[in-house]
């Protein structure tokens, strides 16, 4: 705890030195927020929320979520090896990216609908007035769990003053986006507003001869609002949205390469050696890669004030089409094994609250939300036409797929020809039925003028119903075979090759496939405003996160064996994992500034939080698994300072510093090819920053009658290991982003702007190789990429 106090004394020392008394003033623009559900200034808000609004979007190149980054150190989201994919944290805890059973604990909200999955979030934003993250437990204001955080994503609502918007952007690699925005009255009782968006670019990843490039962009979305205020008392928006993605994606690079190297090479085959450079961004594939979303709601919200009390009702319905998702796997030139996913998720929410309408000693709130999702999802492995040489000689057979010990134990089997066969396509079909519902609500009481006490309860019941068919009988008739029986060891190094051996589908005579989970979770705080600049505040919380299944391709649990073989339905071969992580439960203590002054301001953050039953995932090279840690904890401050140190220059410092460790995390998924489990407790986790920071410089200026700017940040991230699975390999961020932007009086601005301009290289997540034992594979940082972006606005 020594550098936990030795931060604390810094930045008591900086509060002391900007914020004196005779310091005090209110000259810095007011930011007003939505993340308690009631409208208030970010100074009076005693909730950690970071607020990023519509100005430093435009003028950082905010375009999708994941750029978000860049200017909030505390949220990191990584991208999956698809386009579609992404995994949002907050304070190092996140879990749930791409798997579609797996709600994240990081909530996203666009206009207060709930996106489950973050297929539904990693599509450009629309036109934006700001961006809240909310850090920590917020079940006591949103009622969906989100055991993390919440990123609050808030759209203009239309104007009755008519506006118009149109940007174009051109940049590296031939980057073509253009966006529009109109807003207008229809009459004195509705307004109405357009938006859209076309993002193209081309792919900055080489592939072979004839293959389209990786990691292109290639998006649409069209959005549409209604608003209708019958009265002063009532208002009524209807917002419909469209967005579409056809990508190709994504390239990884080799961190470790494996002993198959000479292999692939000697079937004609090229993979990335461990003596190449990452990031030349060479892909190595062999076909095509898909990536398509295709993502659509509609949502209706109503306001209605009465005498002492407002009614908000928010109802929505959203379609998400993943697929097809076609990717492959092995990452090499010859063609082993292909993946093809097609994924379909419909979601119904709404949302009640009665809110005060404040103007005494007591506010409150009550809600109740309802959630009713179903998801698709028929995912298949694809067996390559070199995949039978590949293995035949990886056992020490002929490079044609005849003899050794693969070809001696066909001809016993009297199964010639049959191993590794190149029509063999396995599916796992599944789905998923999720009802669940909230209860929740909060109260102030104001017990003087200056301090306040909160205390918020939420009471969510979920449940979910899941069944797994896989393809019967399974056409891949050596992952049948158990090989730890087979020859002994012989035919070890084809373990990763048993892409999907032979799985026990469900419900069935054991296992029912239901989840009920129900929990209530509270909130207690205390805010003083000591004066109009200074307000303190701590608070005490708890979160909640549910049942989360794996959506495909699973093992029943080990402590089911004795029943299933009891009941007769083991397969062949038949292996033992985990259908689902049990509910996580998070605690977070809280200890907050926010401090004024007229040159600035400055929030500082202390907080100690801690999930038990830490849903956790790792992938065997396989299949997925699903565990449980049993603590994992982290204490640490966050820092958001705001200077103006002469006119017209203004500096900002955002910072994150936490110390993670599993406190508790005894069955810990083992290493591939290692023991099955191994006991984690008392170690980092892998992949979670003990420091990063968000440093921005901008100068505001005029040339004529012009106002201009030059804006240049740096995002830094300390090292730590890719993630649970390999801590030991070190990931580094230190990028620059940089622009500069001229506004005429006519309406019209420019901007020139670069991203990672000093080209920093570094290694995004890491999973094992596909059908390569030893190999680490990863996905790679982007590259420099600059472009000029022209905006013309008529109000």
């Amino acid at each position: 705890m020594s550098r936990n106090r030795n931060l604390l004394s810094v930045s008591s020392s900086l509060l002391l030195l900007f914020c004196a008394p005779s310091l005090f003033a209110q000259q810095i623009e007011e930011i007003t927020v939505t993340a308690s559900k009631r409208e208030r200034t970010l100074q009076e808000t005693p909730i950690a929320v970071s607020v990023v609004g519509r100005e430093e979007i435009e003028r950082s190149m905010v375009i999708d979520l994941h750029d978000l980054q860049v200017l909030v150190p505390s949220l990191r989201i990584e991208t999956g090896t698809r386009s579609v994919d992404a995994n949002y944290a907050i304070r190092g805890f996140g879990n749930g990216g791409s798997a579609p059973g797996t709600e994240p604990a990081v909530g996203v909200f666009i206009d207060g609908v709930f996106r489950s999955r973050s297929t539904a979030t990693v599509l450009d934003l629309p036109r934006l007035e700001r961006v809240e993250v909310l850090r920590g437990p917020q079940n006591t204001l949103f009622g969906k769990n989100a055991s993390a955080g919440v990123v609050s994503i808030v759209t203009p609502e239309p104007s009755f003053e008519g506006l118009s918007v149109v940007e174009a952007t051109v940049g590296r690699f031939d980057q073509r986006v253009i966006k529009g925005y109109w807003t207008d009255a229809l009459s004195d009782k509705v307004a109405m507003s357009l938006s859209g968006s076309v993002n193209k670019r081309d792919g900055f990843a080489s592939t072979p001869e004839g293959l389209d490039d990786l990691n292109e962009k290639n998006r649409l979305g069209v959005r549409a609002q209604w608003l209708y205020k019958p009265s002063d008392t009532m208002r009524f928006r209807v917002i419909a949205d469209y967005s579409e993605m056809d990508e190709s994606c994504c390239v990884t690079g080799n961190v470790v390469t494996g002993g198959t190297e000479p292999l692939v090479r000697a079937l004609g085959g090229q993979v990335r050696s461990e003596s190449m450079d990452n990031f030349t961004r060479e892909a190595f594939i062999n076909f095509n890669q898909e990536n398509k979303i295709e993502d659509a709601g509609i949502s209706l919200h109503a306001d209605i004030d009465f005498a002492g009390f407002s009614l908000t009702s928010i109802s929505a319905y959203r379609n998400n089409h993943r697929g097809p998702v076609r990717s492959d796997t092995d990452y090499t030139t010859l063609d082993l094994a292909g993946a093809l996913n097609e994924r379909k998720i419909k979601t119904f929410s709404q949302e009640f609250r009665l809110s005060s309408r404040g103007g005494g000693r007591l506010d409150w709130m009550l809600g109740a939300f309802l959630f009713d999702e179903e998801i698709s999802d028929d995912g298949n492995t694809i067996y390559g036409e070199d995949l039978r040489e590949y293995a035949f000689a990886l056992v020490g057979g002929n490079l044609d797929g005849t003899g050794g010990p693969l070809g001696a134990l066909e001809s016993v089997l009297g199964l010639e020809g049959e191993f590794f066969n190149s029509d063999i396509v396995i599916g796992a079909p599944s789905a998923q039925d999720n009802f669940a519902y909230s209860l929740f609500g909060n109260v102030d009481f104001a017990i003087t003028n200056s301090i306040t006490l909160s205390a918020g309860l939420n009471y969510t019941n979920d449940k979910k119903d899941v069944w797994f068919r896989p393809d019967e009988p399974n056409p891949d008739v050596f992952s049948n075979l158990d090989l730890t029986t087979v020859a002994g060891g012989a035919f070890a190094p084809l373990g990763g090759l048993q892409f999907r051996p032979p799985a026990l589908g469900f419900p069935n005579a054991v296992e029912d496939g239901k989840t009920s989970d129900s929990e209530t979770t509270w909130l207690a705080r205390i805010a003083w405003d000591i004066n109009e600049n200074l307000n303190l505040y701590a608070s005490a919380a708890t979160g909640f996160k549910s049942s989360s299944w794996i959506i495909g391709s699973s093992n029943p649990f080990r402590a089911d064996q004795a029943a299933i073989e009891a009941a007769g339905i083991a397969t062949s071969n038949q292996k033992y994992g985990s259908r689902y992580s049990s509910p996580e439960y998070a605690q977070v203590y809280e200890i907050g500034l926010k401090a004024r002054f007229d040159r600035g301001q400055f929030y500082l953050t202390y907080f100690d939080q801690s999930i038990e039953d830490f849903q956790t995932r790792a992938f065997d090279g396989v299949n997925f698994i699903a565990a449980n840690a049993g603590e994992l904890s982290a204490d640490g401050f966050e820092v958001e300072a705001l200077l103006y140190p002469i006119e017209n220059l203004q500096l900002s410092l955002s910072g994150t510093w936490l110390d993670p460790i599993y406190e508790d995390f005894q069955n810990a998924p083992g290493p591939q090819g290692g023991p099955r489990v191994i006991d984690r407790s008392g170690t980092r986790p892998g992949g979670i920053h003990d420091l990063s920071a968000v440093a921005v410089a901008t100068y505001s200026f005029n040339v004529g009658s012009a106002d201009g700017f030059a804006r240049v940040g740096y995002l830094y991230e300390k090292s730590t290991g890719l993630n649970d699975t390999f801590p030991e390999i070190g990931r580094e961020v230190g990028t620059i982003n940089a622009s500069v932007g001229l506004s005429f009086n006519n309406g019209l601005s420019a901007q020139v702007w670069g991203r990672n301009i000093n080209d920093d290289e570094y290694f995004t997540g890491g999973f094992n190789g596909v059908a390569q034992g030893g190999t680490v594979n990863s996905l790679l940082s982007e590259p420099p990429t600059y472009g000029l972006t022209l905006r013309y606005q008529v109000d």
